[in-house]
Parts: structure tokens; C-alpha cells; sequence
């Protein structure tokens, strides 16, 4: 196999596969694409702790979305 080749894109795959649209998944086998999607649910500590200032300049950002207050302070903290 020559690596740099590959990575210059000069190989010609084996099989190119048709695809009709982004969003089409007959690639894919029916057992994943007919499964439910299951979300990860995130702690709300780690929902707080995400610094909004990091997300300033992103083409969308989303206007409803309120981070939840910080927790109040303990007073042994």
C-alpha cells in the first residue's frame, strides 16, 4: 500500500459507493438505521461548568438555550 499516495487521494478506491443525497442511509445496514436514538444524558454540574464565553463568534448559537445559575455557595467552600 503506498500511505502518501493514498493520502494524496492518487488511489482509485475499490468501490465507490452511490449515494443520492447527504442525508441517504442505504449504505448503511437496516439494524443501526431503524434503531431509536438514545441520548446521552449530560450532568447538570458538567451543563454548568461549560464556559459560554467559548462559544462567542460561532455562526449559530442557540438564543433560547439558559444555562442553568451556578449552584449557591457553600458556606465551607
Amino acid at each position: 500500500m503506498d500511505w502518501d499516495a493514498l493520502q494524496l487521494r492518487r488511489l482509485r478506491p475499490p468501490f465507490r459507493p452511490k449515494v443520492k443525497s447527504k442525508r441517504e442511509a442505504a449504505n448503511f445496514d437496516a439494524e443501526f438505521t431503524k434503531e431509536e436514538p438514545v441520548l446521552t444524558p449530560v450532568p447538570n454540574d458538567v451543563v454548568r461548568a461549560i464556559n459560554q464565553e467559548e462559544f462567542r463568534g460561532f455562526s449559530f448559537v442557540n438564543k433560547d438555550f439558559n444555562p442553568l445559575p451556578p449552584p449557591d455557595k457553600s458556606p465551607l467552600a
